[in-house]
């Protein structure tokens, strides 16, 4: 799965658009396509622009806070010739953190608790990885964990072989 070709070039254009046609101090009057078609408007102020996967998102404040903006759902990117106002702390790369580790929180709506014997713990590690709480020792060497998981975590705890040391 990638970008189309069309897409590709308008992303690898954007931000010379988002930074205000070479200035990256410069707010930017941004149109963009939601993931359910609708389209908006609105003023940002460019913070920076990180990857995810095959996607790339600017990373901006606006009135209603700090957001994120994929890329190839970007219409328009007009820039305004008002200063961008960048906080003195801002970090892109923590507000990057912290922005995924709230989409992954919301798009992790189940917590499932289990007991699992020793064996069954790397498995367990790798197919949940840092969602993976281990809550200590149980009788008999099993380990009770917790885990918050996403869909396709919880079709794999179907599947054969998962249920091998853990209930």
């Amino acid at each position: 799965m990638g970008v189309e070709p069309g897409r590709a070039q308008a992303c690898a254009a954007f931000p010379r658009r988002a930074a205000g046609r070479g200035d990256p101090r410069v707010q930017v009057r941004l149109g963009y396509v939601d993931g359910t078609g609708a389209e908006t408007e609105r003023t940002v102020h460019p913070l920076g622009i990180v990857a995810k996967g095959p996607w790339w998102y600017l990373v901006g404040t606006t009135d209603a806070g700090l957001r994120t903006f994929r890329v190839d759902r970007v219409s328009s990117a007009d820039p305004t010739g008002e200063p961008v106002h960048r906080p003195d702390d801002f970090d892109l790369a923590a507000s990057w953190r912290a922005i995924a580790d709230e989409v992954d929180r919301r798009r992790t709506p189940l917590e499932v608790q289990a007991t699992c014997a020793p064996d069954g713990m790397a498995r367990l590690r790798m197919i949940l990885g840092d969602r993976l709480e281990v809550r200590g020792p149980r009788p008999a060497a099993a380990s009770r964990s917790s885990s918050a998981a996403t869909t396709s975590t919880r079709s794999r705890a179907n599947s054969p072989g998962w249920s091998n040391g853990s209930r």
